[in-house]
């Protein structure tokens, strides 16, 4: 159904025995050695992607931002399509539906940490070293249309979550999209819009921005990326994804400018 790289020796799949079959089964493969592992999905208390359902995809829905497009994948209620592991695939991190999201330690079969984020936050993402995780969430008490996101880590033994950034401070409205982290787990890039427009049928411009983990310095290169609205919701035309050169000095982004 769909697969993603899970560090850099192995990918995972989401797969089901056949049509029918509504279990999903978490594989990971190591294309090298061609060796396959399950890996658990079924947790207690995990909360779909869809939080409240609509008639379709639209203001009445209310759905977890996790990185599984609800419109193009068909695995986006099963379980396991928003659950992030981390790339030594010792821990996984999960919405409850509860409101919470959980830390898991895959090994021991043990909860390691709630952790309270608005909403359960959004693309939530492990560093390449698999020291943090960074999440995008709004402050609490914070409305939901307000669009006040900025970027969060959690430490990799649950015990602490820290700001990243604050640009919901400087900004009215701020919007982050997909990020990425640099091998050596020191930046993240990301796609930021600081004036999203709130009426449909608007182009929406986004711009690259790559943060330093250590500092929270932010650098804007003003590369432009566009994504719009339609009647029903935010439009990603093309990937949006990063990607990082080996020795984390250069990057390769998808750039678009509005058709005239």
């Amino acid at each position: 159904d769909a697969y993603e790289w899970l560090g850099n020796v192995s990918v995972r799949f989401w797969m089901r025995k056949s049509n029918i079959d509504d279990k999903l089964i978490v594989l990971l493969l190591d294309p090298f050695t061609k060796k396959t592992k399950v890996l658990k999905s079924d947790f207690d208390g995990w909360q779909s992607p869809v939080v409240k359902p609509g008639s379709g995809i639209g203001p009445a829905d209310e759905y977890l931002d996790w990185g599984i497009d609800p419109l193009t994948t068909i695995i986006f209620q099963r379980q396991g399509a928003n659950t992030a592991y981390s790339p030594d695939k010792k821990l996984a991190f999960f919405p409850h539906k509860d409101g919470y999201d959980v830390l898991y330690d895959l090994e021991k079969s043990e909860e390691l940490a709630r952790i309270n984020i608005p909403k359960w936050g959004e693309l939530p993402k492990w560093s390449t070293t698999g020291e943090y995780l960074s999440i995008i969430a709004s402050l609490p008490n914070t409305s939901q249309d307000s669009l006040k996101k900025d970027l969060y880590l959690l430490s990799h033994d649950g015990k602490s979550l820290k700001r990243l950034t604050y640009l919901s401070e400087q900004f009215d409205r701020v919007s982050i999209k997909q990020s990425a982290w640099s091998p050596d787990g020191t930046k993240i890039a990301f796609w930021v819009n600081t004036n999203v427009p709130v009426t449909e049928e608007h182009e929406i411009p986004y711009e690259l921005a790559v943060v330093d983990v250590t500092t929270g310095n932010i650098t804007n290169y003003c590369i432009p990326y566009y994504t719009y609205f339609d009647s029903r919701r935010e439009i990603m035309p093309v990937v949006m994804e990063q990607v990082w050169s080996p020795d984390s000095r250069q990057l390769v982004v998808t750039s678009r400018t509005p058709a005239k």
